[in-house]
């Protein structure tokens, strides 16, 4: 009897594939320009906040007051800066689960869930911290929750739920998958590796190929929590017409 909790590694990677290959250009589009997003605020940071290369790395007295001879100018956009990032960040996913669903979509679609940026930006963070404390506690626990809790950007931009309940769903959605979502992941982490192995700019096909393996691993749990990928995926039919850069 073929487990309904379960993932079928070989079966996720072809469809994923498939999928990917259809909307190659699209994808590595998409994937070249959130990199230059995610580069670009580091850069910026290096050069007006010394040994800063993240927002996150700032503390508020470094942003706010007048030292460093900072201009608040510089100060704001740094600020822009990372609020596009988390905004792309977030808007990747809602792009790649248009395109596991067959849905039309575009680049611009990237930037019409900004609302939900705040929420993506506390479970970020609470989830860090969750396994921070996991890793603490000899290492496993952290691993653990790191599974179990990784979907809940999803639910935040596909269900609109609040950090809580992203968090608290995404550890339901995950129930019975820990050890197949883990094995997934050494698997993902060879991908990256592949990519960046191949001079370096491998990764930016990497990567897409990763993110359409996310997506579908993700709405197959939502459509009914096993087996991945969902029977819908395997015999994927759609258009490379319905997707522009």
């Amino acid at each position: 009897m073929n487990n309904t909790r379960s993932i079928n590694l070989q079966a996720l990677l072809a469809s994923s594939f498939k999928l990917f290959r259809e909307h190659i250009q699209f994808l590595l589009g998409l994937v070249a320009m959130l990199l230059v997003l995610a580069v670009v605020p580091g850069i910026y940071f290096d050069l007006y906040f010394s040994g800063i290369e993240s927002f996150e790395d700032l503390d508020l007295s470094t942003l706010l007051m007048n030292d460093n001879e900072v201009s608040l100018t510089q100060r704001l956009i740094a600020v822009a800066l990372q609020l596009l990032e988390w905004i792309v960040e977030l808007g990747v996913l809602a792009v790649f689960l248009k395109l596991i669903d067959g849905t039309p979509t575009s680049v611009g679609d990237i930037f019409k869930n900004w609302d939900k940026v705040f929420a993506y930006v506390v479970a970020t963070v609470i989830y860090g911290i969750v396994i921070v404390l996991g890793l603490i506690l000899l290492i496993v626990p952290g691993i653990f929750f790191a599974i179990r809790l990784q979907f809940y950007s999803y639910l935040i931009i596909d269900k609109g739920l609040n950090p809580f309940e992203a968090l608290s769903e995404s550890y339901n959605l995950t129930r019975g998958f820990a050890f197949d979502l883990l094995i997934l992941a050494i698997v993902q982490f060879f991908i990256a590796i592949f990519g960046l192995l191949f001079f370096i700019i491998g990764i930016i096909p990497a990567m897409g190929y990763l993110y359409v393996i996310n997506a579908m691993v993700y709405r197959s749990l939502i459509e009914g929590g096993g087996p991945i990928p969902a029977l819908r995926f395997r015999e994927n039919n759609i258009t490379d017409t319905d997707y522009q850069f």
